[in-house]
C-alpha cells in the first residue's frame, strides 16, 4: 500500500486554498514486511542495464527506469506487463538519477555532458537545465518547481 501524501498552502494575500501533491510514492512498510519470494521480475539487465542507479516510481505506480549503458529510460505504466510501456532515448552519458514530474516531465543528470537534462512529455524534447561538474546521485523538484542535485 502507498501512501499519497497531501499538502495545503493557504496564502494569505490571494486568500485562496490550494493542494499540491508528490509525484513520487513513499511506501509505508510493517515492521514485519518480507521479501516475496514469487515475485516476478519484469526489468532484467536488457532493460535496467548491469548495474541500475536511476529508478523512479510515481504516485501512478509506473516505473522509470534509466539504463546508463544504452541511454534509454524504460517506463512501465502497467505493472502486469514484462514490457516497456514507452522507452525514450536521449545523448545521456554516465547517468546516475532521475525525477519525474506530476506533469510526465522527466529530469535527469547526464555528467559527462555537465548538464542536468529536461525530457518534455507534451513535444517529447530534451533541453539543458542546469549546469553540472559532478555527478547527481540524486535530483529533486520540490513543489515550487525547485530543482535539487545531490552531489
Amino acid at each position: 500500500m502507498f501512501l499519497r501524501i497531501w499538502i495545503g498552502l493557504f496564502i494569505y494575500q490571494q486568500q485562496y486554498f490550494t493542494f499540491a501533491t508528490f509525484s513520487f510514492n513513499q511506501p509505508r512498510f510493517r515492521i514485519s514486511a518480507t521479501w516475496n519470494s514469487i515475485a516476478t521480475t519484469f526489468a532484467d539487465e536488457h532493460f535496467a542495464g548491469e548495474v541500475p542507479h536511476g529508478i523512479f516510481i510515481n504516485s501512478n505506480n509506473s516505473i522509470y527506469i534509466l539504463n546508463r549503458k544504452t541511454s534509454k529510460i524504460h517506463i512501465w505504466q502497467n505493472e502486469n506487463d514484462p514490457n516497456p510501456t514507452k522507452t525514450i532515448s536521449g545523448n545521456l552519458t554516465y547517468s546516475f538519477s532521475l525525477f519525474v514530474t506530476m506533469n510526465g516531465n522527466i529530469y535527469v543528470d547526464n555528467r559527462m555532458n555537465g548538464h542536468v537534462h529536461k525530457w518534455f512529455v507534451e513535444n517529447e524534447a530534451w533541453t539543458s537545465v542546469m549546469n553540472i561538474t559532478s555527478t547527481c546521485f540524486g535530483l529533486f523538484i520540490d513543489i515550487y518547481e525547485s530543482l535539487y542535485c545531490s552531489l
